[in-house]
């Protein structure tokens, strides 16, 4: 709601304060109860802010003995926070990882560092063997953005989008309507012929069609027979 009522104040401002203004004449007992409080959490801000000044670090300390204290429930409001704001945390994570790539990479070092490698191995090697569709789109995704970063070609599909692309053909090949059998990413305009990796360049392929077709166009599969 109150996302909503920010949105519409954006949208019209001049009406905005119109309302607000017609609102605090036609109600200024609330109007300087609500200026009050105001003024009150500005002061304490501004104490806040001069405590933290003059007394550095002792906050935070403050707040890691209290942790420290009982973890269990730091622990447990810590993921409940999570579970409430993961889709923004991530956006930020993801945000902050790109425009501090090195600083990214140092920091994930030193993790991989702290345990050992078997650690990371098996906790990739359970999910990959859990998820191995979803592990052969990523592997494949990857190869695909390289290619075209180095020859400067657009892609934008996604893994949702592959799936998308999965559900129209009905997780058949393009080519040959076979289902059942592996399906590969195919770009209908050959990536070395100027296409692109995306939505509407890729259907789903089997490994037979997917080579015999190569790097041809898309109507080379049709002549061949």
């Amino acid at each position: 709601m109150a996302a909503y009522m920010r949105a519409k104040r954006h949208a019209e401002p001049e009406k905005a304060r119109a309302a607000a203004k017609a609102f605090r004449l036609a109600n200024p007992e609330r109007t300087k109860a609500h200026d009050s409080r105001s003024n009150a959490k500005r002061q304490l801000s501004g104490y806040k802010k001069a405590y933290r000044a003059a007394h550095p670090g002792k906050e935070a300390a403050a707040l890691r003995a209290k942790r420290a204290a009982d973890p269990e429930v730091a622990r447990k409001r810590d993921r409940e926070w999570y579970a409430k704001n993961a889709e923004t945390v991530q956006a930020k994570k993801l945000a902050w990882r790109r425009t501090h790539r090195e600083q990214a990479n140092s920091s994930t070092r030193k993790s991989r560092r702290k345990k050992p490698t078997g650690h990371w191995n098996g906790q990739q090697y359970a999910w990959r063997k859990a998820n191995p569709d979803r592990w052969a789109v990523i592997v494949n995704s990857a190869v695909q953005r390289r290619r075209l970063r180095l020859l400067g070609q657009e892609s934008t599909l996604t893994t949702d989008g592959w799936k998308a692309i999965l559900e129209v053909f009905g997780h058949a090949c393009a080519y040959c309507l076979r289902t059942g059998v592996k399906l590969e990413q195919e770009h209908v305009i050959p990536v070395s012929k100027g296409g692109g990796h995306t939505e509407d360049n890729v259907v789903p392929a089997c490994l037979k069609c997917n080579r015999r077709k190569s790097a041809r166009g898309p109507l080379a599969l049709v002549n061949a027979a």
